[in-house]
């Protein structure tokens, strides 16, 4: 987040990650990657809060941003990298497309 900022020439699209924990292409069982830094305590509430938070910086940078209002989600199935939105074994339940229903829906944005 301390990362976002646009100008009107160069509008910023916020990002928001669901997650990351490269571990399974590091090593020599994965792809023999040097180990690095990971995110393995990922939670919906925690997404859904970064969620709120580019919903936010949006509403208070309309200058820096394009007038859609639109914003990144890494990812929906980088199972490896361990930034998923997708419904898994250990979210059967969909938690974190919930939470993407349920911020955009308190924000007000509307369908095209």
């Amino acid at each position: 987040m301390r990362a976002w900022g646009g100008s009107k020439e160069q509008p910023y699209l916020p990002e928001v990650t669901a997650g990351w924990d490269a571990r399974p292409w590091e090593g020599p069982q994965g792809d023999g990657k040097e180990p690095g830094w990971y995110f393995p305590d990922r939670t919906p509430e925690q997404f859904a809060a970064a969620l709120r938070e580019a919903i936010s910086w949006m509403d208070k940078h309309p200058d820096q941003t394009i007038a859609e209002r639109t914003l990144l989600v890494y990812a929906w199935s980088e199972f490896g990298e361990g930034g998923h939105i997708v419904p898994t074994r250990g979210d059967p339940d969909g938690r974190y497309l919930k939470a993407i229903q349920s911020v955009v829906a308190a924000s007000g944005a509307t369908r095209p």
